[in-house]
């Protein structure tokens, strides 16, 4: 994480919409990743680092950062992930533009930039699992977007890294799943 981290932060100090919080919960990393933390957060104060005790996985490192959080929206932003500089500005248009507090969710597209290491064939696939329609979805069209492989429905990445969520919603997710690591599929909560 370490060797990502000033990437992916640099990344959101440099969007244009910058009403904003950065919440970084390190998960008891052993490399350096909390130590850059802590000098990000020296030079802006929309920066806030914290430390879990012991190593506890995705799951409760996000809801750690949910519970920090102040804003009315969250997305998740994984240390390896970057956000092309007016992607804030697209989510906030994008809500504003919805149905106001009737929307808890804007899920948006992800582009995938293999590492040079990477073999070309699992790269494309992983382009592949990214690539998904543009769409309005409401209740049950959004479940079998997600969830469908009748090739009929529109395509949606089930996963929150792709999804502005409203926190009053994330905070009431996070209490019903306990404080237990899920180990598996820690993307999809």
């Amino acid at each position: 994480v370490a060797s990502y981290i000033d990437q992916c932060v640099a990344s959101l100090l440099g969007q244009t919409f910058d009403d904003f919080e950065v919440i970084i919960v390190d998960d008891a990393s052993t490399d350096a990743t909390l130590v850059k933390a802590q000098s990000l957060a020296r030079t802006d104060s929309r920066i806030t680092v914290a430390s879990q005790p012991y190593n506890t996985g995705t799951h409760l490192v996000r809801k750690r950062g949910a519970e920090m959080a102040s804003g009315e929206w969250i997305v998740f932003v994984d240390a390896d992930d970057e956000l092309v500089p007016d992607s804030l500005s697209a989510l906030s248009r994008a809500i504003s533009d919805s149905r106001g507090d009737a929307v808890d969710m804007v899920y948006f597209g992800r582009e995938v930039c293999a590492p040079s290491d990477v073999p070309a064939e699992r790269a494309e696939g992983v382009r592949r699992a990214f690539a998904v329609d543009d769409a309005v979805l409401e209740s049950d069209e959004a479940i079998r977007a997600a969830f469908s492989s009748d090739g009929a429905s529109k395509r949606l990445l089930w996963t929150v890294i792709s999804i502005a969520t409203r926190r009053s919603l994330v905070l009431k997710a996070f209490r019903a799943m306990g404080d237990k690591p899920l180990g598996r599929v820690e993307d999809a909560f």
